[in-house]
């Protein structure tokens, strides 16, 4: 403003945003993405087994949710539980170290698959609500076996494949297994 209080009509110069910002916003950029979710760079990355599991549970992208439950390991979860003294995100390491067990019963090809599949209710079986209804999750079971029929017709046979996954989980609460197929 000049002394009859009018706008100055002088450009005035742009400061340039400092080094260490614009380095701070590109990593983040490449670790996140434009969308706030996380990427298969964080994932290679990540050695943190509470942030891959965060990641497992809460990313909708498949392709990041399977490159992380191949890094996620039971014996890491279960030692990231016993050190946080949040019982929250203990309960949710906790959980997600069964799930993790339960998908290493299975042949190796299907378990991650399955698991990647699965790994949002990981999330949700150790939220408030469903602790409060069901109680924390005890034991956990992926029962998997290819399905296949096979057709003849006139014109020839075709066989179509398929599997049977059967998901059975027991709560602390719960008077009886909860069983989804």
């Amino acid at each position: 403003m000049n002394a009859d209080g009018m706008k100055s009509t002088r450009s005035r110069a742009v400061r340039p945003a400092r080094p260490i910002i614009v380095v701070l916003c590109a990593a983040m950029f490449g670790l996140m993405g434009c969308d706030g979710e996380p990427t298969l760079r964080t994932v290679e990355r990540t050695t943190d087994q509470a942030r891959l599991a965060e990641i497992a549970t809460d990313t909708s992208d498949q392709q990041v949710r399977r490159a992380t439950v191949r890094k996620l390991t039971e014996q890491g979860l279960a030692l990231a539980a016993e050190q946080t003294a949040d019982l929250q995100q203990r309960t949710f390491l906790f959980t997600v170290a069964k799930f993790v067990r339960a998908a290493n019963a299975l042949p190796a090809d299907h378990g991650n698959r399955i698991l990647s599949e699965v790994m949002p209710l990981a999330g949700a079986y150790s939220g408030p609500e469903w602790l409060d209804r069901f109680g924390a999750l005890e034991t956990l079971w992926i029962e998997w076996s290819p399905r296949g029929q096979q057709y003849i017709g006139q014109s020839g046979g075709s066989s179509i494949g398929g599997e049977h996954i059967a998901f059975t989980a027991i709560f602390t609460r719960a008077d009886r297994p909860l069983r989804a197929t």
